[in-house]
């Protein structure tokens, strides 16, 4: 049930460690600050907080964006999403969210590099992880310094339509979960590099953002 004037929070725990860490943060005082809904494989482990099943054997990183955006749409609601493994640092982080913005905010970008222009790409046995984007963006004609190459792992999506955004971003899907499997996918995962693809969707629908410079530790 949600709690009028509680900002909504979104989290995914699929896999005993991530079960775990939001667990011991449903057991803080502060995690009663948040409407909190979960994504998960176990649903039975959580208790007063909204849960939803995790039906895929294999964890896909977009599907946490998915997940959270649909939540904006089916709450009429703002919503903070953060990854379960750092939510233990969302006390001290928070202050540094504007909840009365209306301007997507997320924490820091790639510490190498700020856009896909300045990436040094990742290779396997010769091969850059990311040939198959530069081979997309190449067909649109994008510079690869227009795409942001956004830190995921906390980000506050203020109450907007996402429709465009979901457009291109999911259209992203296919090919990063094509390529998670060509080469190694990431802890048991596949979709990574999806900063990547949140920083094409932000470009292509030309929605408002603003990176919060700041470290947690």
């Amino acid at each position: 049930m949600q709690e009028k004037n509680k900002p909504l929070l979104t989290t995914c725990a699929v896999g005993d460690f991530y079960v775990n860490e939001v667990l011991e943060f449903l057991n803080t005082e502060f995690s009663k600050d948040f409407n909190i809904h979960v994504l998960t494989d176990k649903p039975h482990m959580f208790k007063n907080v909204t849960v939803d099943l995790y039906e895929k054997t294999t964890f896909n990183y977009f599907d946490k964006f998915i997940y959270g955006i649909n939540k904006i749409q089916q709450y009429n609601s703002s919503v903070l999403m953060y990854d379960a493994d750092i939510l233990e640092w969302l006390e001290g982080d928070i202050n540094n969210f504007d909840f009365n913005s209306d301007v997507i905010q997320f924490s820091n970008t790639w510490h190498a590099a700020n856009t896909f222009g300045k990436l040094k790409f990742i290779e396997l046995n010769g091969i850059s992880f990311f040939d198959f984007f530069q081979n997309i963006l190449k067909k649109e004609n994008i510079d690869g310094n227009n795409i942001t190459l956004v830190h995921e792992d906390k980000m506050f999506f203020p109450l907007q339509d996402y429709t465009e955004f979901l457009k291109y971003f999911t259209s992203l899907l296919k090919p990063f979960t094509e390529n998670s499997y060509k080469f190694w996918g990431h802890k048991g995962a596949v979709g990574n590099g999806e900063g990547v693809a949140i920083g094409y969707a932000l470009f292509k629908s030309n929605l408002p953002y603003r990176v919060i410079n700041y470290s947690s530790t």
